[in-house]
C-alpha cells in the first residue's frame, strides 16, 4: 500500500456532512487530510484524461465513515474542477447517500443492474455544480428480479464515457457480496480503518483478502482516531 493518513473526529452522514467547500480553519484535521488525499487522487484522475477514475471506499468495520468520506471528497472534487462528478452508492445493504442528500426517487444503481432502468433515470443531479449522484434505488426491484453479473461492465463503460472523477461508496469489506463486481472494476480502492473499532491485525487480514479477491487496493485511512489531551491543558 501507498500511503496511510489520519481523518480525525469524522462526522456522522447527515445533511451537515456536505461540505460544500474546505474549511479555512487551519486547526481542522478533517479537512487538511481530505484536501491531501484528494491531491493524491488528482495525479490519478489527471493521468486518465480519456476515460473517468473510478475511485472506491470501503471499511473494515461498520460505522467507520465512508459514506460521509465518499460524500466530502466528491462535493470537493467537484469544486476542485475535477469534474464531471458521479457518487455512486453501491452499499445495498446500508445505502446512505439517498438519505444524505434528501432525494427521494425511484431508480438507481440496483435498477440498472436487474435491468430495469435506465442510466438517466438512474442518475440524479444535486445543488452542487458538477455533482451527480446515483442511489442504490428500488430495493423492489432487486426483490422481484435478479442482478445480471454482465450489467456491472455496461454501467461503468456507460459511466466513464461521461464523467471524469467516480467515488463508489462500497459496503464494509465482509459485506461486499454482489458488491465485489463492482469494487473489482474501480481503478483504485480505499480502506477507512475505524481506530477504536478494529485490531490491527484483523485490519490487515480483511484488507489481504480483498485484495486476494482482484481489488486494487491504494491505501488505508484511520478513522475516527481519538486525540486525548492532558487535563492540564484542556483546564488552562
Amino acid at each position: 500500500m501507498n500511503y496511510a493518513m489520519d481523518i480525525t473526529n469524522a462526522p456522522k452522514p447527515a445533511n451537515a456532512s456536505i461540505r460544500t467547500k474546505p474549511s479555512m480553519s487551519p486547526a481542522s484535521n478533517l479537512d487538511s487530510d481530505m484536501d491531501m488525499l484528494l491531491w493524491r487522487l488528482r495525479a490519478r484522475v489527471e493521468v486518465n484524461a480519456n476515460t473517468a477514475t473510478l475511485i472506491g471506499l470501503t471499511s473494515c468495520s461498520a460505522k467507520s465513515g465512508v459514506s460521509t468520506l465518499a460524500t466530502n471528497l466528491s462535493v470537493r472534487a467537484a469544486s476542485s474542477h475535477m469534474g464531471p462528478v458521479l457518487l455512486v452508492d453501491g452499499n445495498m445493504g446500508d445505502p446512505a447517500l439517498q438519505r444524505i442528500f434528501q432525494m427521494k426517487v425511484e431508480k438507481g444503481l440496483i435498477d440498472l443492474l436487474v435491468g430495469s432502468g435506465t442510466p438517466e433515470e438512474a442518475i440524479h443531479s444535486t445543488a452542487i455544480d458538477s455533482l451527480d449522484v446515483m442511489p442504490v434505488g428500488s430495493n423492489e426491484s432487486l426483490r422481484i428480479g435478479r442482478i445480471i453479473p454482465e450489467n456491472y461492465d455496461e454501467v461503468v463503460t456507460w459511466i466513464r464515457d461521461r464523467y471524469r472523477t467516480v467515488f463508489i461508496d462500497l459496503p464494509t469489506i465482509e459485506s461486499m457480496r454482489h458488491s465485489l463486481f463492482l469494487a473489482k472494476l474501480c481503478d483504485t480502492t480505499i480502506i477507512a480503518v475505524r481506530s477504536d473499532a478494529v485490531r490491527r491485525s484483523e485490519a490487515t487480514a480483511a484488507i489481504q483478502r480483498l485484495a486476494d479477491d482482484g481489488v486494487k487496493i491504494t491505501g488505508t485511512i484511520l478513522t475516527r482516531r481519538r486525540v486525548y489531551t492532558p487535563r492540564w491543558l484542556r483546564n488552562a
